[in-house]
């Protein structure tokens, strides 16, 4: 009995809980029930094409080209350092991630629920 609440203790502390540690064992089971089946998939379904947040930003890059002429230029990273001479950087967007997006429909973790994800999810089926 001792080492059953040792072990229920360890569960509640790393995982959050039963439905945590089902999940654990079968990451396909989506809603922590004990089964993969028709429910996951639908949680998939709802959030499919779903991207979600990242830490990039969208800079606007402008300045003269080899002719004068002023050009932009997008980067997606870090606010940009080193810019030629006469060049500027503005914050232009922030990606916020897709408003459908659930990150435990994202069963291979590439940050997009996509058909890989839906084929997690068959794989599983019925276990």
């Amino acid at each position: 009995m001792k080492k059953l609440l040792i072990a229920v203790a360890l569960m509640l502390m790393i995982g959050g809980g039963v439905v945590a540690l089902a999940s654990e064992l079968n990451p396909a089971d989506i809603n922590g029930d004990g089964k993969v089946d028709m429910r996951d998939i639908g949680i998939v379904c709802s959030a499919f094409g779903a991207y979600g947040p990242t830490d990039q930003d969208w800079w606007s890059v402008w300045g003269p080209n080899d002719e004068g002429k002023i050009v932009f230029k997008y980067w997606t990273a870090t606010e940009p350092k080193d810019l030629p001479e006469g060049w500027y950087s503005t914050l232009f967007a922030k990606q916020e991630g897709a408003p459908h997006w659930n990150r435990l429909a994202d069963l291979n973790g590439d940050n997009r629920v996509d058909m890989r994800d839906i084929g997690i999810v068959c794989t599983n089926f019925g276990k």
